[in-house]
């Protein structure tokens, strides 16, 4: 559910995006030496002999470190593009490109189904490509899986995709999230982006459209943070108590809970937590938010999603940004500056997104700078 929690978001971020050091340590002698006080007389003016400075034994020389190799490992990327069926053929457009000058691989496809290889065919990864395989007809309305692997010349996998087709459509998998939006149509566009009003489950807060022909499942989703607000469902200490505990651990342990909960209800995303700054203390929803301090409210909510997300349940930090005000919410603007906006009312997002990777984020009501 994870993994698919993951292309879900990825599906919906490319929907909109296509609609609107420290080095390494030196090794040191930590042998102590000795230091001994031997009076001298003054009248002794012979001179102390002179020792002959001592070669380090072969032992004790440091080897000259070589030089740091990168990995080879991610170091080419294997990006499908569009994957479609028809005359006996699959065709798959693709990117297989090294990061780096020098580096070079070879990109193997295979297609098979349920008795066995069907076809395969190689090239080098040397930028975009499109690659064709044989596949009787009589196969393509089965169920068909495309495994692409790119190795190195001396043989190491570099980067591995997979990718599904049912009744000759891509289907949703982690690798193959570009593949479907291509294939969607732009009704089918316009409905991941808006949201079902009777989500699957019923009584929950809404969920998104199911694309069945293209393997889209409906995530739900439900009201939080304190809690699954959902029937009878286990309420929780607000975040805003939570959060005045000063500590993480605690925080991620109820949001590990409630994660727990919302799976055993069949509820996919839970929306929380709430991270708006308390500015007005009459702001209606003080009590779904961490604080006034951006720095803490960021620390705590990060430790409240990384605890829910461990579970397999997604998070929605919410609500970007400036949402602290209940009254007029929907028709009012905040009016802030780029440098209070980032110190702020930005900071503690930037740090869950940075440190916690939450599924989705929900915007605000208000306009935010009209």
């Amino acid at each position: 559910m994870k993994k698919l929690l993951s292309a879900m978001s990825l599906l919906l971020a490319l929907l909109l995006l296509a609609t609107g050091c420290t080095g390494p340590s030196v090794p040191t002698d930590t042998t102590e030496g000795t230091l001994t006080d031997t009076p001298t007389d003054p009248s002794d003016t012979t001179e102390a002999p002179t020792e002959a400075p001592t070669e380090p034994a072969e032992s004790d020389t440091e080897p000259e470190e070589e030089p740091a190799v990168p990995a080879l490992g991610d170091q080419i990327d294997l990006i499908a593009h569009t994957l479609t069926a028809g005359d006996g053929k699959i065709t798959l457009t693709l990117t297989a490109e090294a990061k780096e000058a020098g580096l070079s691989g070879t990109v193997k496809l295979t297609l098979s189904d349920k008795d066995g290889i069907i076809s395969d065919v190689s090239f080098a990864a040397d930028g975009e490509h499109t690659a064709v395989l044989e596949c009787p007809a009589d196969k393509l309305n089965g169920e068909l899986t495309l495994v692409g692997a790119v190795a190195s010349p001396n043989g190491e996998v570099l980067d591995e995709m997979t990718l599904l087709m049912k009744n000759g459509l891509p289907q949703l998998t982690p690798d193959g999230v570009r593949c479907v939006v291509a294939a969607m149509t732009a009704e089918e566009k316009a409905h991941m982006v808006t949201g079902v009003k009777n989500p699957v489950k019923a009584g929950a807060s809404g969920g998104t459209y199911p694309i069945d022909r293209l393997g889209v499942p409906s995530i739900t989703v439900n009201d939080g943070p304190a809690g699954v607000r959902y029937s009878t469902s286990v309420w929780y200490p607000s975040v805003h108590n939570l959060t005045a505990s000063w500590d993480p651990a605690l925080i991620s342990a109820v949001g590990q809970a409630i994660g727990e909960d919302s799976l055993a209800l069949g509820i996919d995303i839970v929306l929380g937590p709430g991270m708006n700054i308390q500015k007005n203390v009459l702001c209606g929803r003080n009590f779904e938010y961490c604080s006034e301090d951006p720095i803490l409210t960021g620390i705590m909510s990060t430790a409240y999603v990384r605890g829910m997300q461990s579970t397999g349940a997604g998070a929605c930090i919410k609500h970007f940004a400036a949402n602290n005000q209940e009254t007029a919410r929907g028709s009012t603007s905040a009016n802030v500056t780029e440098r209070a906006l980032r110190e702020i009312y930005l900071k503690a997002f930037g740090m869950v997104v940075a440190d916690a990777d939450p599924l989705t984020v929900m915007s605000s009501y208000n306009c935010l700078n009209g």
